[in-house]
């Protein structure tokens, strides 16, 4: 059967599922891209195959969760349960970073609450010359982390640590990366899926989700050298909460970023004004 035909029955059956996810399921069973699907037939030992993986993204299962992996960057990651599924709304906040970036790279980064490591291993593939850490709390995520540290040959030049925030860092970074947990337990906007099967621990703070941002702002100039940056990502109603408490502990004009969406998702700051000519001044 062609994949159209096919495809067409599955949704009748499961109305409401997104037909792009079950085309990237179906493209994973048959081995081929997704555009090439046109080009592939649907045996029947594939249909037999795919169903179980539609039941799962029919009871609202990340798609990522399924497949084991998701597309970040340029980079491909390895992903599970232990760790949120990477999102578009963090990719446009690294593509501002690097694009807001002037100057030499970092020497050295660090990433708090790494799970997966995609901000840290997108960084590093940015800046071939950096070193970067990790650090997570949670055991499963950090070997997701290493797993996919080792599958993007990054072995040299990273490493994953646990410790809370902070703990189990040493020395000073050029830059601070943090996409912490910043959904409050009542946020009416998180979507059903997440709530269900991402990790709440990566996912919830209190405080009206503000209570793991104040702790990093607030220690994050004992890490950061002079004129070294820090990226936060946020809920777009905290971004003026994080820009004011950056200003409050030494960063400069912290700048708003903005998701695809163009809702603001994040800030990016440099702590003092030492070091600006070095690395260049963010606008």
């Amino acid at each position: 059967m062609i994949p159209a035909l096919y495809l067409a029955g599955v949704m009748k059956e499961f109305p409401g599922l997104n037909r792009a996810e079950l085309e990237f399921l179906l493209a994973e069973l048959l081995a081929c891209r997704r555009s090439e699907l046109p080009l592939r037939l649907v045996s029947d030992e594939v249909s037999q195959a795919m169903m179980p993986l539609v039941v799962r993204l029919a009871a609202g299962e990340p798609l990522a969760y399924i497949l084991g992996y998701a597309d970040f960057m340029d980079l491909r990651l390895k992903v599970s349960p232990a760790v949120l599924v990477p999102r578009a709304d963090t990719e446009w906040l690294m593509a501002s970073l690097f694009e807001h970036w002037h100057g030499p790279g970092p020497r050295r980064i660090l990433d708090l609450g790494t799970g997966s490591g995609a901000m840290l291993l997108a960084a590093l593939d940015h800046w071939p010359e950096a070193e970067g850490v990790g650090i997570d709390v949670d055991a499963a995520a950090r070997a997701v982390a290493r797993a996919n540290m080792r599958a993007l040959g990054f072995e040299e030049r990273a490493e994953i640590l646990p410790g809370h925030w902070f703990d189990g860092a040493d020395g000073m970074f050029d830059l601070i990366l943090a996409n912490p947990p910043y959904v409050a337990l009542d946020d009416p906007e998180l979507e059903g899926r997440a709530r269900q099967y991402e990790p709440a621990l990566a996912l919830f703070a209190d405080d009206a989700g503000m209570a793991d941002i104040r702790h990093i702002i607030d220690q994050s100039p004992q890490y950061l050298r002079p004129g070294g940056c820090m990226l936060v990502e946020c809920g777009h109603r905290q971004v003026a909460d994080l820009v004011t408490l950056m200003e409050d502990r030494g960063f400069e004009e912290p700048l708003a970023l903005h998701d695809g969406a163009g809702r603001p998702r994040g800030a990016l700051a440099r702590l003092g004004r030492d070091g600006l000519a070095s690395m260049g001044k963010l606008p």
